[in-house]
């Protein structure tokens, strides 16, 4: 499955809040630079097993990475159980602000969530994924828009045409 990356077409950082975050205004869009998650899934009575793997050597592998957690938080959400492997390939930079692991975190939120047939909502996976990460909310839909909050409130904005960027 592709997970884009995306970018920041503004972002006006409003304040500090006090937990440490800030308050922000951004217009995030999704662009054609992406990692390659695959996904296994075999059926397990006991508690699921979950291993991450990366081709990219900065990336950390196993409980380390956000992908890890979004399988891990999507078992505990949901009841299922699975001997569950993840593999990315990956082509979005790392640390360059792409988003790439809280893309990789929302693949993996959305391909468990179509296996096991859709046991939870859009809405559902959005407010798990921002347990995960401020950015992975945006990679549920991966279409652009407003980002307000730490990054978690999404407003769609439909009126963009593709553009190419450099």
């Amino acid at each position: 499955i592709q997970a884009p990356a995306k970018i920041n077409l503004f972002l006006d950082v409003l304040g500090k809040r006090t937990d440490g975050y800030h308050e922000l205004r951004s217009l995030m869009c999704p662009i054609g630079i992406y990692d390659t998650v695959r996904l296994s899934c075999e059926p397990a009575d006991t508690p699921a097993d979950i291993s991450v793997a990366c081709t990219h050597p900065d990336v950390p592998s196993g409980r380390a990475n956000l992908a890890w957690s979004a399988a891990s938080a999507f078992f505990a959400e949901t009841g299922f159980s699975a001997k569950t492997t993840v593999a990315i390939d990956k082509c979005i930079p790392v640390g360059a602000g792409l988003g790439g692991g809280s893309s990789n975190a929302a693949t993996v939120l959305r391909a468990l969530n179509r296996h096991y047939a859709a046991p939870l909502s859009t809405d559902a996976l959005k407010a798990l994924g921002g347990q995960l990460g401020a950015d992975v909310p945006f990679f549920i839909d991966a279409q652009p828009a407003i980002a307000t909050g730490i990054g978690e409130r999404l407003t769609p904005w439909p009126h963009l045409t593709p553009t190419p960027i450099l």
